[in-house]
């Protein structure tokens, strides 16, 4: 909807395939009112979708905040991964061999970006759990804290501080959420923390994963078959 919002002729473009469409198979598209009242409802996207996920407002905030110890593992300082010794089989080769068990094996598959997305974008439809959840208002400030800019579908990007500032009289009614001092803060600490934060990571990842290159390159059999 956000996407649909962005293309200012949607209208025009709606009205002229009704026409191609009648002139091709003698008659409109069957769904061409349906379709012409969705454009009308989500002129404002936001407003819309928070009516449309009051329902699921609980299920959606339970969900995020099972994404915490995921997120936070994700989101840890580079110093803490030294202390760990993490992606390093030569600091403990005693346990080199033993293989790590999770509940959440499929989550440890998904980059920090998804998570990221799946935390903005339903808190920002549901801000309703950013008051009733303290752990969902720590994700979703701990996301902006670390990208200003978020994928919308392929190469389509939203300016996530920019677009919520342009739309906070969506949020009128959720004031004690102190919404512009959270993206004002949340954009300084993405814009000057974050590359350091980054740089910092790569340089420990990098000799991580030349030692396991050299690793497997002797020991293949590591692999496994």
């Amino acid at each position: 909807m956000i996407l649909l919002s962005r293309v200012d002729d949607r209208k025009i473009v709606l009205g002229l395939y009704n026409i191609a469409t009648d002139l091709t198979h003698g008659h409109g598209d069957a769904s061409f009112p349906r379709l012409g009242q969705m454009i009308i409802d989500y002129e404002q996207p936001l407003r819309k979708l928070h009516d449309e996920f009051v329902p699921h407002v609980r299920s959606i905030g339970d969900a995020i905040q099972s994404l915490a110890p995921i997120y936070d593992r994700r989101t840890c300082k580079v110093s803490e991964w030294r202390a760990k010794t993490l992606l390093s089989l030569l600091s403990t080769p005693q346990t080199a061999h033993l293989m790590d068990t999770s509940e959440v094996l499929p989550c440890e598959y998904l980059s920090q970006e998804t998570i990221e997305r799946w935390i903005i974008y339903t808190m920002i439809v549901c801000p309703q759990q950013l008051i009733m959840n303290s752990k969902c208002m720590q994700l979703f400030e701990k996301s902006l804290s670390n990208s200003f800019v978020h994928v919308l579908y392929r190469d389509e990007l939203l300016l996530t501080h920019q677009y919520l500032h342009q739309n906070l009289d969506i949020y009128k009614s959720y004031r004690q959420l102190k919404l512009t001092e959270l993206l004002n803060d949340t954009f300084k600490k993405a814009i000057t923390e974050q590359p350091l934060y980054r740089r910092e990571r790569r340089k420990y990842i990098r000799p991580q994963l030349k030692e396991l290159a050299l690793i497997f390159a002797d020991q293949p059999a590591l692999l496994g078959k």
